[in-house]
């Protein structure tokens, strides 16, 4: 399977259910996204890319009010960019 376009569109379901507010499930997507970016780039794990499901998951965390997730996603995140 294409890991990468897989991992698109769980991004992307999780993207709706962050919309309608349904923080879990937009996570349990988000997160599987994060998981299937990682396998699509094992080669480069700086990939830009992998930081695009984690950044979301921070965003939940911040709406769940769990400021440690959230800075652990984006820090995460953080790291891949820079």
């Amino acid at each position: 399977p294409n890991h990468a376009d897989i991992s698109n569109a769980m991004n992307n379901i999780g993207s709706v259910y962050n919309s309608i507010n349904e923080n879990d499930k937009a996570l349990e997507y988000f997160t599987k996204s994060y998981e299937m970016k990682k396998i699509a780039h094992a080669d480069n794990p700086n990939h830009p890319s992998i930081a695009i499901p984690l950044n979301n998951m921070a965003l939940v965390y911040l709406k769940k009010l769990d400021f440690d997730k959230s800075l652990e996603c984006y820090l995460k995140s953080y790291e891949i960019k820079k």
